[in-house]
């Protein structure tokens, strides 16, 4: 089953984290570099837009592989300076044209093995320009731990509900989201499911220095290094040889 297909209209209301999206405006703000942008599995814009409103210098193409969600961004965020288009990151079509690559909100962790991981790193280093940045994030090792026995939670938002199930499975992470819309007569369900990858740190970052990058890593935004925690970010050089 497709992801971020049905949830896109619902994604803002349900999933997005307000604070979560401050945090990570702060730290692009202090680790981005030039005003060329490419947003890598943007979602539903909200990022591209806190940027931009703080940066109006920049110009942004945010991508995504769900047409569903870029379309919702498009309608939401969508200007001159900030041009939304689907795109698998996989398979990313720029050359030497961006200061900045990001790719934010675990989005990573939905490229499924190793050697699509290498597309992925490569297509960033092949899409920035020298002394370029390549800023990601992916859960931490411990995210298996943490849903090892599973993990449960739903809402209830005056006529809609909402529930999400979580668990694992050797390296992966499975999520359950059912969504109810009693606005919508008959009640509007439907149901999607999203399957994430999780990777060692160390595996990443020699993928990395293999293709090129200098690397720097913190853990869940101000901690240097690979610690507990809930996510890796990995800042990315594209050094100028």
């Amino acid at each position: 089953m497709d992801s971020y297909t049905n949830l896109a209209s619902y994604y803002d209301m349900l999933i997005s984290d307000d604070d979560a999206q401050e945090l990570y405006l702060e730290f692009t703000r202090k680790y981005m570099y030039g005003s060329d942008v490419l947003e890598l599995g943007c979602g539903s814009g909200i990022l591209a837009d806190k940027l931009y409103t703080n940066n109006p210098g920049l110009k942004i193409v945010a991508t995504d592989l769900s047409k569903d969600m870029i379309n919702v961004a498009s309608e939401n965020y969508g200007t001159d300076n900030i041009v939304f288009e689907v795109m698998d990151m996989c398979e990313n079509k720029y050359h030497n044209e961006f200061d900045s690559v990001l790719c934010y909100c675990d989005s990573l962790n939905y490229v499924l093995g190793i050697e699509n991981i290498r597309k992925v790193f490569e297509g960033a280093y092949d899409a920035l320009k020298d002394n370029g940045v390549f800023i990601f994030d992916a859960h931490s090792t411990t995210r298996l731990d943490e849903f090892k026995e599973g993990y449960d939670e739903s809402f209830i938002f005056d006529e809609l509900e909402y529930s999400w199930h979580i668990s694992t499975e050797n390296n992966y992470i499975k999520q359950i989201l059912r969504v109810w819309d009693d606005s919508i007569v008959p009640t509007y369900f439907f149901e999607e499911h999203h399957l994430q990858e999780i990777y060692e740190p160390s595996q990443l970052i020699d993928l990395l220095k293999e293709i090129g990058f200098t690397v720097d890593v913190y853990t869940d935004f101000n901690y240097h290094g690979i610690k507990d925690g809930e996510k890796q970010f990995y800042i990315c050089k594209k050094e100028n040889i």
